[in-house]
């Protein structure tokens, strides 16, 4: 009961009203600021869908996906029970980490850098 309660699934739709609540207390107790908010929240959005595409497109090969030993997209809602739901291949556990790093430093500087630039 609680793994289905605090799933990755739920966490998102609890931080989405959190998000809507404090949203709503700006737009009760400051509502000029309203939009600048919506638009900084939006540029933020923006560098990180870019972001993953500069990542992508520096090295296309390094696809975090391709580290897995099945196919995700067969089965997208796979539950491993005590297990994981999608395993790496053996003895790729260390560059499928050094992918991940990759991924972030790259997302959060080009995020850095886009919002430091507007």
């Amino acid at each position: 009961m609680l793994h289905k309660l605090f799933s990755a699934r739920w966490w998102v739709l609890y931080l989405g009203i959190v998000v809507l609540g404090l949203v709503a207390v700006l737009a009760v107790f400051s509502p000029q600021q309203l939009p600048v908010v919506l638009y900084k929240g939006a540029l933020v959005l923006i560098a990180a869908l870019l972001g993953n595409v500069v990542s992508v497109a520096f090295c296309p090969y390094a696809r975090l996906t391709s580290y897995l030993v099945d196919d995700w997209t067969r089965n997208p809602d796979a539950d491993g029970g005590s297990d994981v739901d999608y395993p790496i291949v053996e003895g790729y556990t260390g560059v499928f980490a050094a992918a991940l790093v990759y991924r972030a430093v790259v997302v959060g500087a080009v995020v850095l850098a886009f919002c430091l630039g507007l």
